[in-house]
């Protein structure tokens, strides 16, 4: 998989991408969704993209990568608003508090 830096971040991402809007309580399947993340990484693909409005599926993601040892770049979209962020008040759509954009290693 040929890979590239993202923007200045310095982090080394796989030209593909794994889009997961359909992983959700409301998409397919947990066993097919986890059966492709988990093919996704094996064929070198290590950047997630996932979004709040997407249901659920940034803690399904989470589940799907419990015990994965390959560095993965997970990321997900805000400013959307007013729903599900509203940069007024920080809160996304279902109460949760936005804590500010960063990036995790």
């Amino acid at each position: 998989m040929k890979t590239r830096v993202l923007g200045r971040t310095g982090l080394e991402v796989s030209e593909l991408s794994l889009g997961r809007l359909f992983v959700s309580s409301v998409g397919g399947g947990f066993e097919q969704g986890r059966s492709a993340t988990l093919r996704a990484l094996e064929l070198g693909v290590n950047y997630i993209d996932t979004a709040p409005t997407y249901a659920d599926s940034e803690e399904v993601i989470g589940r799907f990568l419990e015990g994965i040892k390959t560095p993965v770049v997970l990321s997900t979209k805000l400013g959307a608003g007013p729903s599900p962020l509203s940069p007024r008040t920080g809160t996304i759509s279902d109460g949760r508090e936005y804590r500010g954009p960063g990036v995790v290693r």
